[in-house]
């Protein structure tokens, strides 16, 4: 089976994600599970409530026993890219970006102001458009408490 790669844009950090069943070393797919689980402690059943595939497929995936048939492909595949963004996004992706992206998401889908952000978050204004535009611009304590506000305010919005 031939390997279809995909590149997506993650905050100007580009992570290859290997759709099909082995990636680019060759390794089949569920070793990668294998490894997630292990690296980040990971059970089936914490995996199915953190992705929202059933514990079964994920069972199936990981010993290779897994009825096709009883799954869509597009179904497999927007799991093994979960996985695969759990195991290459957290290494390539720095807390100040994950942040960046939560803000962007407030901003851009949800119509959060920065002024709005600034508010929840106990800033100023220009703190919010200085940390979009370089982080490392604004103190710890400041980032800290514009992460903790905004990852709040995006699980508060979560439909």
């Amino acid at each position: 089976m031939a390997l279809k790669l995909k590149i997506i844009q993650i905050q100007e950090v580009k992570v290859l994600l290997i759709i099909n069943s082995s990636n680019s070393d060759g390794e089949p797919f569920n070793k990668l599970l294998e490894k997630v689980m292990a690296t980040y402690k990971l059970s089936t059943q914490t995996l199915s409530k953190m992705s929202n595939f059933s514990e079964d497929m994920i069972l199936g995936l990981l010993d290779d026993t897994l009825d096709i048939p009883n799954y869509s492909q597009s179904v497999i595949s927007e799991f093994q890219q979960f996985i695969v963004l759990l195991f290459v996004g957290f290494d390539s992706i720095g807390s100040n970006e994950r942040v960046r992206g939560v803000l962007d998401h407030l901003i851009q889908n949800l119509n959060f102001s920065a002024d709005s952000l600034a508010l929840f978050s106990k800033l100023e204004t220009h703190d919010v458009l200085h940390f979009l535009e370089n982080p490392e611009t604004l103190s710890f304590e400041k980032r800290y408490n514009l992460a903790t506000t905004t990852l709040f305010l995006h699980y508060v919005c979560k439909p």
